[in-house]
């Protein structure tokens, strides 16, 4: 059977079955994708947080990691040449779309490594983190206009690294839309320096894009004056705040912290940070090495994963950070994502764990963990299907 005949068939077929898959676990409350190095399948997740197979999928696909607006699903090809695009059809199946040729925006002609995607809260524009943009082991961001049926617009490259600050960072965004944020410690020898960058998201010569507006050199306080804390990652809100993971720095036996310190920080209209977190109320995360946090739609909870597992926090906005509970233990967590129903998805190795979270804690839902199928590598996103 031809292709295409194979696709509309599948449409056909999620068209007639969708109402009866929802209504065996109730109305789905969100789509999750999970791709891996041949495939990518998916699930609906139920308001109790129970997840049942998509139908129609897995589909044939080889990319490294997923992005979602409301309508398409975007990933990086592991063949390192094209970003792919897969419109989300009835039911939640996904139907091929354009493919887009990432390494004809590299102006210095160099075969730039493509690394993870975003996709700013309105869903306007896909960024996309380049490794050797310009043939000097220099890392950057593309940015491209998203356009209707999963095509992107043209793509243009910014040079977004911090000098000498390890594994390359992508970008982090704000729900404001306005600025977007890298950081990291960069060091020569043992002298350490907190560096955070910050660009602002565009303006009428460059939209979406990522313009230079300044630079962060700064982190609270420790109690020892003689060390300081370099930061690892960062989060951002859907509206104007950023969480921080530290390591403290010990310069007298030149080593980092195992457990992170989290803080938060406030960005002003200008692009500005500020902070209330300090010494005494920055709460650690002893989720081992540090692979993952992610803040929930909401705004109010906060996941810190880690080789280790994940934690759990109350973000307070500007306000310090809490912790709710003790460590969830677990396999090495690659990924976690939310959705606007309270549940966290974290990602292993081998298993998909559904939790609904709440101020209180978690709990695992019903069915959780789910047994991956394929070969990994493997990378997620959960996609909100009500506000």
């Amino acid at each position: 059977m031809p292709n295409s005949l194979k696709v509309a068939a599948a449409l056909i077929a999620a068209c007639l079955t969708a109402g009866f898959a929802q209504s065996a676990n109730g109305q789905a409350v969100a789509y999750v994708y999970v791709a891996g190095s041949t495939q990518i399948s998916g699930y609906s997740a139920a308001a109790t947080g129970q997840l049942t197979p998509l139908l129609g999928l897995p589909i044939p696909a080889s990319v490294t990691h997923l992005s979602t607006t409301s309508k398409t699903v975007f990933g990086p090809g592991s063949d390192n040449q094209n970003i792919y695009s897969f419109n989300i059809g009835p039911g939640g199946l996904l139907v091929p779309g354009p493919v887009t040729d990432a390494q004809q925006y590299n102006a210095n002609g160099c075969p730039g490594k493509l690394g993870p995607t975003q996709i700013d809260y309105a869903g306007k524009y896909l960024y996309s983190l380049v490794i050797d943009i310009d043939c000097a082991n220099g890392v950057g961001t593309h940015v491209y206009p998203i356009l209707k049926g999963g095509s992107l617009g043209t793509g243009i490259g910014w040079y977004t690294q911090i000098e000498h600050a390890g594994p390359p960072n992508p970008i982090r965004l704000l729900g404001t839309d306005q600025y977007a944020f890298i950081t990291g410690c960069s060091h020569d020898g043992n002298d350490f320096t907190p560096t955070t960058l910050i660009y602002h998201t565009g303006n009428t010569v460059f939209p979406g894009g990522l313009v230079p507006d300044g630079q962060y050199d700064d982190a609270p306080e420790p109690s020892d004056p003689q060390d300081f804390y370099c930061p690892a990652m960062l989060a951002g809100d859907p509206s104007n705040h950023l969480a921080y993971a530290f390591r403290k720095y010990y310069p007298s036996i030149s080593e980092l912290s195992t457990p992170y310190f989290l803080a938060s920080y406030t960005v002003d209209t200008q692009g500005n940070l500020s902070t209330e977190s300090n010494y005494t109320n920055m709460p650690a995360a002893n989720i081992g090495t540090l692979s993952a946090m992610s803040i929930s739609p909401s705004g109010n909870l906060l996941a810190v994963a880690g080789s280790y597992g994940f934690e759990l926090f109350h973000f307070n906005g500007g306000s310090p950070i809490t912790k709710i509970g003790s460590l969830v233990p677990s396999e090495p967590v690659a990924q976690v994502a939310w959705d606007k129903a309270g549940h966290l998805y974290v990602l292993t190795a081998s298993s998909l764990f559904v939790y609904t979270a709440t101020s209180t804690g978690v709990e695992q839902a019903p069915g959780s963990p789910y047994t991956l199928s394929g070969a990994g590598p493997f990378s997620m996103i959960a996609l909100s299907l009500s506000e």
